[in-house]
């Protein structure tokens, strides 16, 4: 069944029977069940928004001139921010542990008013879109470092994962999927004010409204689509530390069959 004649209620189970989730812990999922019906894999890209490291010290330009004391805010210790983090860290000091005692979890939203408070506890803020774009609004906010910078180019912030066993009864599905991502890409990139207030009807702000929404889309435009980017340079550095013991040669090598002619990396 081609994508353009999947009925809506098929395509709505679809989407609930797939995950969003970022790529290091796909990739970790793939080998746990490599060769089961239950191995994750891929049946589209959704963003490669990237993540943006912040501080409010005005003499910290990279990792290396945060001080011992000085606390980084992620979201958790499982998000693609600590991954990015250690990354840097390998490369700048030697060492891709070496501020893991200055990794502090924050929400969003608690990181950034600290962040933004003079007296708060933060001197780093690895943040994602749209707290990225309230945070540098204030001019004491500056960027160290972004995720193209530390793998040099763009990499998958969320991806979408079915398992095997899904994927070989519904095989249409990623192709689906996909498309239905790249129409929804299509709108972002072409009308930004649209895509903002389709947002907000589904995801409500107190702080946003469709003009501020559409402001971000506009800059990150280019950022969303069903191609899978940057899975060498997170299935290398897990490969390196042990998480994964077998990592993927190849990009190829995670995602469904109907995504093997995308233009991904």
């Amino acid at each position: 069944m081609a994508a353009s004649t999947l009925r809506p209620a098929s395509l709505t189970a679809a989407v609930t029977r797939s995950c969003s989730i970022s790529t290091s812990p796909l990739l970790a999922a793939w080998e746990k069940g490599r060769d089961a019906p239950g191995q994750i894999f891929v049946v589209s890209g959704l963003t490669t928004l990237p993540p943006v490291l912040l501080t409010n010290r005005p003499e910290v330009h990279s990792l290396a001139d945060f001080r011992p004391a000085d606390r980084i805010a992620l979201p958790s210790r499982s998000a693609p921010q600590l991954y990015l983090l250690q990354m840097q860290s390998e490369k700048l000091l030697g060492g891709y542990d070496k501020l893991r005692d200055q990794v502090v979890v924050r929400s969003h939203p608690d990181a950034l008013a600290d962040l933004l408070d003079t007296k708060g506890s933060l001197a780093g803020y690895f943040a994602s879109a749209p707290f990225t774009e309230l945070a540098l609004a204030d001019a004491r906010i500056h960027k160290v470092m972004g995720a193209p910078d530390i793998v040099e180019g763009k990499a998958s912030f969320l991806v979408m994962g079915a398992t095997k066993e899904f994927i070989a009864r519904h095989p249409q599905v990623p192709q689906a999927l996909a498309k239905a991502v790249d129409e929804a890409a299509r709108v972002i990139h072409d009308d930004p004010r649209r895509a903002a207030e389709i947002y907000l009807a589904h995801e409500p702000s107190k702080t946003l409204d469709a003009a501020a929404v559409a402001a971000i889309l506009v800059d990150l435009k280019d950022e969303f689509g069903s191609a899978v980017r940057g899975v060498g340079a997170f299935a290398d550095f897990m490969g390196r530390h042990g998480e994964l013991k077998s990592p993927p040669q190849s990009w190829k090598e995670i995602v469904a069959p109907a995504l093997l002619n995308t233009p991904s990396s």
